[in-house]
C-alpha cells in the first residue's frame, strides 16, 4: 500500500524559449555555449504551428534547450524565465556573448554567501541568461 512518489515525479529534461529567428538563435547558443543541434521538428501548440530546434550539451543526460518559432507571429516576447549557465571563464563567455549579438543586462556582482560571481545578460531576442562562476576568493 506504499504511496511511493518516485514514479510520479517528473524529471526536468528541457527548457523551451520562443525566438524570432531559429537559425540565428541556434547559432548563438551553439557558438557561445557549445551546444549541438540534435533535432528539428514541426508541430503545433494549441492549434498554432511551430518550428523547433533542439540543442543538447556534451552529456546526453543534461537537459536540452528547445528553440521554438511561431511562424504565424510577427514577433517574440522575452518572458520572465531565466536560463542559467555555469562557467569557469566569466569574462571570456561575456565577450563571446557580445560578439554574437547578446547584451550585458547587469554588471557582474559577487554573491559572497554563495561563493560565486553572477552576471545577467540578454540573448539576441532579449531572453535573460544568468552566468555563474565560482568566486576567486572561495
Amino acid at each position: 500500500m506504499g504511496n511511493d512518489s518516485r514514479g510520479q515525479r517528473g524529471r526536468f529534461t528541457f527548457s523551451k524559449i520562443g525566438v524570432s529567428d531559429l537559425e540565428a538563435s541556434s547559432r548563438f547558443y551553439r557558438e557561445v555555449f557549445g551546444l549541438k543541434e540534435s533535432a528539428r521538428l514541426e508541430g503545433q501548440i494549441k492549434d498554432e504551428p511551430i518550428h523547433e530546434i533542439i540543442l543538447v550539451g556534451e552529456n546526453p543526460d543534461d537537459p536540452s534547450l528547445v528553440l521554438v518559432r511561431y511562424p504565424d507571429r510577427d514577433s517574440v516576447e522575452a518572458g520572465d524565465g531565466v536560463l542559467g549557465f555555469l562557467t569557469d571563464d566569466l569574462r571570456g563567455l561575456v565577450e563571446r556573448i557580445r560578439q554574437h549579438g547578446g547584451r550585458v543586462a547587469h554588471e557582474p556582482r559577487e554573491a559572497v554567501e554563495a561563493g560565486v560571481l553572477v552576471i545577467y545578460v540578454d540573448d539576441p531576442d532579449g531572453h535573460q541568461l544568468e552566468l555563474v562562476q565560482s568566486s576567486p576568493s572561495t
